[in-house]
Formats: C-alpha cells, sequence, structure tokens
C-alpha cells in the first residue's frame, strides 16, 4: 500500500491506520479551526462528505476537504496567537490537566483533555 493511498476510517481493521489517526485533530475541532481561520498546509485531510474519513493528501492535493493539522500544528498555531497550551502532570493523582495560557488576557486555565483544552482556547480567538 502506497503512502498517499492510506484512508484512516474509524471502520478500518488496521490498527496501525487507527493509532496513526490518534495523532490527527478530531473532525469536529478540524470544523472550528477552519472557522477561526486555520489554513496551513497539512499532511492529511478530512473528506467534506461527512463520513469523518482521514486520508493522507498527495503532493499535489488541492481538493476542498478540510485540513486536518496534527495536534503539534494546531498547538504551534496557537503559539502564533499568544495562546499557549501545555500538559501538567501531578503525581499524587497520576492524571494530566492541560492549560491554558492566554498572554493576551494574562488568564489561565485547566482542562481534563486535550480537545477540551483546545475547544476552549478556540473560543479566546
Amino acid at each position: 500500500i502506497s503512502i498517499s493511498t492510506l484512508i484512516f476510517n474509524p471502520c478500518n481493521n488496521y490498527n496501525f491506520m487507527k493509532d496513526l489517526s490518534e495523532l490527527f485533530l478530531p473532525y469536529e475541532l478540524v470544523l472550528i479551526a477552519k472557522e477561526k481561520g486555520f489554513n496551513e498546509k497539512c499532511i492529511a485531510r478530512y473528506l467534506i462528505d461527512g463520513s469523518k474519513t482521514l486520508i493522507i493528501k498527495e503532493k499535489n492535493d488541492k481538493s476542498p476537504d478540510y485540513q486536518a493539522p496534527l495536534y503539534q500544528q494546531i498547538t504551534d498555531w496557537f503559539i502564533k496567537k499568544n495562546i499557549h497550551i501545555f500538559p501538567m502532570y501531578f503525581h499524587n493523582t497520576k492524571k494530566y490537566l492541560y492549560m491554558v495560557y492566554d498572554e493576551n488576557k494574562f488568564s489561565q486555565t485547566s482542562y481534563t483533555t486535550m480537545n477540551e483544552a483546545i475547544e476552549n482556547a478556540f473560543k479566546l480567538i
């Protein structure tokens, strides 16, 4: 299988494909990112047919589908907007909290999941 033809779909039986899809922002957050102005090049995209299918883009792919950034890409994009998202591990509870710090408003809030932190960081834009 060529990397350009791999399709990451939750219904797919290939575990390695499912594992890779977890590196990318979920479909629902991609829609918010697009609405908030995220328009950077990505190596994957979600089909616009509503199937939430994630595919690796081909070299000269110019499709109108939704760009699917890696988590690192979206956190880097937030940094450009003076919003920082970072994990904090608490040894006593053995859990992570994800902090969102807004340099523009000097405010900091914590969330229990990375996706929740990202969703709320979008509200700061």
